[in-house]
């Protein structure tokens, strides 16, 4: 506040002198602008003083405020604990043994933990249970070879030393060795036998003590899914009656391709007609008669046509009728193959609403509690919706293959045809 009154000041006077100059003239301007030039310095150093003064006074105040405010806070969270305090003296007799029994069920409900955790810790404190727990697990997972009994893939009950490392184990005798697949209530099943490097490995594991071997890491599921594995025969036989159907139609659509690609390979080659030039019969030159000599059936038959209809009209009328008939012989069967692509899908997908239907049937009797049941159903269900695809799809790639043929053997004898006809047109005008 005092550096501002000093500028306030400053201006005052400022304006005064500038009042007195004006008045007196121009002499001692000089000097008049030194002063004020001091005067103005002074007033800014006296504002910059005061300015951090400001600053520091301000800065003082808010750690002030901020250490009242912790206060608030800690003042606010004993009053709630107090709150809490209070509370907890004034409850009555019932909350008191409603929050009791909660705490006696939650005691229950940890003992039964416990117990089904380890059946012998029914009066041993919690954390000696885990403890102990904890030991078998570390005995467990160190592995070492032992005296066992098991069952050989070819279903010989043999003694040899098996090797445990937590729920894997290997198996080892004078014959051989492998991974076991465990069995509960049972005795162990010898799933993967193991061959060349692989037993020399386990092997030198017995002996040495360090070596690597195969495991199984998703602990049994690969092997309980190679016992699982079915033949073409009982895959297909899960797909019920209308797999019948299907495999009829691939017959059909089999036999009928080889034929047809048979009949293909036989075809002869087309061979454009030559030009002809000059004015004598095109009939008769050189060229066309080396081209008539090589000519295949059909070939014939068209070079027949155009030379002995004797009207334009019937000409083209009798080439119309060959061509078609050419070309209907080409195509002869090739409707069922497509047939057999369109049918297919469909009796699969018959077959898979038909077996939905089953399995809803069960659920319906039996409950569908058990998910294994759901999703057997409904994996016998859709063997058909596979079958027709695996049908449908090659009978369709084949039947546009076979079509492609047909319809280039004729397109050549058309074009065989047209140039006929303009060379008998030439003879005829000669």
């Amino acid at each position: 506040m005092t550096a501002a009154r000093a500028l306030r000041a400053s201006e005052r006077w400022l304006l005064a002198a500038l009042l007195i100059a004006s008045a007196s003239g121009a002499h001692g301007d000089a000097a008049l602008l030194a002063g004020l030039r001091d005067d103005i310095a002074k007033s800014q150093r006296a504002l910059d003083r005061e300015t951090r003064d400001i600053g520091r006074a301000a800065a003082a105040q808010a750690q002030r405020v901020n250490a009242v405010n912790a206060d608030v806070l800690r003042l606010r969270a004993s009053a709630a604990a107090a709150r809490r305090a209070a509370d907890e003296r004034t409850l009555s007799i019932g909350q008191l043994e409603t929050r009791v029994r909660s705490w006696r069920a939650q005691a229950a409900y940890q003992a039964n933990l416990l117990r089904e955790f380890d059946s012998d810790a029914v009066d041993q404190p919690a954390q000696e249970v885990l403890a102990n727990a904890i030991d078998r697990f570390e005995t467990a997972l160190a592995p070492s070879f032992a005296r066992a009994s098991y069952v050989r893939d070819d279903g010989q009950l043999t003694d040899g030393e098996r090797l445990r490392l937590g729920p894997i184990a290997w198996y080892l005798d004078a014959e051989g060795g492998g991974l076991l697949l465990e069995r509960e209530g049972d005795l162990p099943l010898a799933a993967l036998p193991f061959s060349g490097g692989d037993l020399d490995a386990l092997r030198a594991l017995r002996r040495d003590g360090v070596a690597s071997v195969q495991l199984d890491p998703t602990i049994r599921r690969v092997l309980a899914a190679r016992g699982q594995r079915q033949g073409i025969v009982d895959h297909l036989r899960q797909g019920g009656i209308w797999v019948l159907p299907i495999l009829g139609f691939a017959c059909l659509a089999v036999l009928i391709t080889l034929g047809k690609a048979w009949q293909f390979l036989r075809l002869p080659r087309i061979v454009t007609p030559p030009r002809v030039s000059g004015d004598a019969d095109p009939w008769q030159q050189p060229a066309m008669q080396r081209w008539l000599g090589d000519l295949p059936p059909i070939g014939a038959e068209i070079v027949e046509i155009v030379r002995a209809a004797p009207t334009v009209e019937q000409r083209d009328d009798r080439l119309f009728g060959a061509l078609v008939a050419e070309r209907e012989r080409l195509e002869r069967f090739l409707g069922a193959i497509a047939v057999t692509a369109t049918v297919a899908p469909l009796l699969g997908l018959l077959g898979t609403v038909s077996g939905m239907i089953n399995t809803f049937s069960m659920m319906t009797l039996f409950g569908g509690n058990d998910p294994s049941v759901v999703s057997g159903g409904i994996s016998e269900a859709l063997v058909t919706t596979e079958l027709g695809l695996i049908v449908a799809i090659p009978a369709l790639v084949l039947h546009a293959l076979l079509s492609r043929r047909a319809s280039a053997h004729t397109g050549a004898l058309e074009q065989t045809a047209v140039t006929l006809t303009d060379i008998d047109m030439v003879a005829r005008r000669g």
